[in-house]
């Protein structure tokens, strides 16, 4: 972009304040919205299927068979019959290398490493949110703080006003007083802006951010 391009920006930065809610209603809200916990949870729940899969690789195994025919079985002569018939096997495995109890403890390693990994998780969202709120919580003491700072520098101004048209004090006054109101400004928006990130951080630690 062109150094000498002139930028028109639109739109202001607007003070718009949040509720927060307590640190175990922003968990619960991170668990329910939260895409890492989600993944975790997916995780586990594969896990323990192919845990119960695994389990099942030394069982009997059952099975049955139906079949139905209508036919003509014989050749000198027309006479169409039913016949039916049904089956059940059943199948003992005796030795399969200890295959099944491997499966089944990598199917279980699986399941703790999703256990593990979702305590780790768990324990890393609580401190985002906590970090979260504190800083949320300052920047708003901050931008209370800043838009008491503005009033009272319109005030002082309005005063020194008052008082220079009066002969009590100096032009230079004034413009000290213009110059708090504009630092007071500046920093007012300054606190907004800070606010406005630290809620997006906040949105993002309890997954309520869109």
């Amino acid at each position: 972009m062109p150094l000498d391009k002139i930028i028109e920006v639109e739109g202001d930065i607007k003070e718009e304040l949040v509720n927060t809610v307590s640190v175990k209603d922003a968990l619960r809200n991170a668990k329910e919205n939260r895409i890492e916990i989600k993944k975790i949870l997916k995780r586990k729940e594969i896990a323990s299927k192919l845990v119960n899969v695994a389990n099942t690789g030394d069982k009997p195994i059952v099975s049955t068979n139906a079949k139905y025919q209508y036919q003509n079985p014989y050749f000198s002569e027309l006479n169409w019959v039913n016949n039916y018939s049904l089956g059940v096997a059943v199948t003992f495995p005796l030795f399969d290398g200890f295959l099944t109890e491997g499966k089944i403890k990598q199917s279980e390693a699986e399941l703790n490493s999703a256990d593990i990994d979702l305590k780790n998780i768990e324990a890393k969202i609580q401190l985002e949110i906590n970090q979260a709120m504190l800083v949320l919580e300052e920047s708003m003491e901050n931008l209370k703080y800043c838009k008491d700072t503005c009033i009272q520098t319109e005030e002082y101004l309005k005063i020194a006003k008052i008082s220079f048209q009066s002969g009590v004090v100096t032009n230079l006054e004034i413009i000290d007083a213009e110059l708090s109101v504009l630092s007071a400004n500046t920093n007012y928006l300054q606190a907004v802006y800070d606010y406005n990130i630290a809620k997006l951080v906040y949105a993002k630690a309890i997954g309520k951010l869109r």
